[in-house]
């Protein structure tokens, strides 16, 4: 039987239904504000179509010049680990924008009206399908706007591509630089407080002086003993990529999360944007193994020595926080030897990262120059000398350490070809 009070039961204002665990329990939790942002498009003097501007940190008219102050987002402070919370969380762009499918690499990033794209920035396919965009991801509530300009990024990028030996001639114009597309990627960052209890073996270095057969020798003795301890501390700045459709993303260096402020769809306007397909939960399990590995590095830290050994420790997290956040990139993909490459100029800090062809015969041939002194050595040296002088032994010694010496730098010199065209 139910109460009558409880059936004249109204939610105060401001309040509204939620999913219950227990069966027969009505929830009421906080209804989501919905901020209404009316996201400008166009030039209050002329008319013309605007867009937000790196270098003036503001929308910006590139016709008559008129400037236009971002309107401020809402802060709506930190996101918390409930299903309520989620339920509860705004939805879309907050504003509408056109929305691109690409059939290729299954990317989905919305795009600015004025400045609709053929192709895809990711893959370069041209099989993409342009629909208005969904209401149905979360709202991002931080966003670190482009400080970076597009002709900065070309100019860094272009610089990165010409550098070293190992590039082929004419892959900076194939590139087509100028055609940076810039792109606000998602990203989730965490925050939580850390306390790590660790125990490990310390060592400490003294050097001692011993005497045998009457010679002097000065060793190294390295005293072992336990150390326990505990270290407590915050972190606000875990970053976990919230798209695996970029490939490299993980070059684009660091971004100053300090200079995120919360969202509004004005710094969106000129710009791409990719919604998350990497969900929190997922996300949040990459996080928590970055904390603890940044607490488990905090302890070794901490507990010092000369050098370490069984070291084993316990972490545990609290007062976990989330944010979803778009960080700025500039974007571009080229074709190379029927290959398609990607480089990545991180809008915040300028950061490159991404892949170069390599001109593999050029490759080859420094690992051939590198060989050929011990190679010559052994053979047109070593071998004549052994049957004319019995000085052969002496001479393929020298040349076996001119083949090792040029066998590592070789080797060297291959896996950084490698790693230059690796994703």
């Amino acid at each position: 039987m139910t109460h009558p009070d409880l059936e004249r039961y109204r939610a105060p204002k401001g309040f509204v239904l939620v999913r219950s665990h227990l069966d027969g329990v009505e929830v009421y939790a906080p209804a989501a504000v919905e901020e209404v942002l009316e996201q400008r498009t166009r030039c209050a003097g002329c008319g013309a179509a605007i867009a937000w501007d790196p270098g003036k940190q503001a929308l910006s008219c590139p016709y008559c010049g008129t400037t236009t102050e971002a309107q401020k987002g809402r802060d709506e402070g930190h996101g918390e680990f409930t299903l309520e919370a989620l339920e509860r969380g705004a939805r879309g762009w907050g504003a509408e924008r056109p929305e691109l499918s690409c059939e290729g690499c299954g990317a989905i990033l919305t795009l600015d009206p004025g400045n609709m794209a053929a192709s895809c920035p990711f893959c370069a396919s041209n099989h993409v399908i342009v629909r208005t965009a969904t209401e149905s991801t979360l709202r991002p509530g931080r966003v670190l706007p482009f400080s970076i300009q597009s002709a900065e990024a070309t100019r860094l990028a272009t610089s990165w591509l010409r550098e070293g030996w190992m590039r082929p001639p004419g892959v900076v114009e194939a590139a087509r630089l100028d055609r940076f597309m810039g792109v606000y990627l998602p990203y989730w960052v965490f925050g939580a407080q850390m306390a790590c209890d660790y125990e490990v073996e310390v060592g400490k270095d003294r050097w001692v002086t011993e005497t045998r057969n009457g010679r002097t020798e000065r060793r190294r003795v390295t005293d072992w003993s336990w150390k326990k301890g505990r270290v407590a501390f915050r972190t606000d700045g875990v970053v976990v990529e919230g798209t695996g459709r970029v490939a490299g993303l993980q070059r684009a260096g660091t971004f100053p999360l300090e200079k995120m402020v919360p969202y509004t769809p004005d710094v969106l306007v000129g710009f791409a944007a990719h919604a998350y397909d990497i969900a929190l939960p997922e996300a949040w399990d990459r996080g928590r193994a970055k904390m603890r590995t940044l607490a488990a590095d905090t302890a070794k830290s901490e507990a010092g020595g000369d050098r370490q050994r069984n070291f084993s420790c316990a972490v545990d997290l609290d007062d976990e926080i989330w944010h979803y956040a778009l960080l700025p990139v500039w974007l571009s993909t080229y074709t190379w030897d029927d290959r398609k490459w990607v480089v990545l100029v991180n809008g915040a800090s300028g950061d490159i990262g991404g892949t170069r062809p390599v001109a593999w015969m050029r490759v080859y041939l420094a690992m051939v120059a590198l060989l050929m002194p011990g190679l010559f050595t052994g053979v047109c040296i070593g071998l004549p000398a052994l049957l004319v002088a019995g000085m052969g032994l002496v001479v393929w010694i020298f040349a076996f350490v001119f083949l090792f010496l040029g066998g590592v730098v070789a080797v060297a010199i291959y896996q950084t070809a490698l790693e230059e065209e690796r994703l």
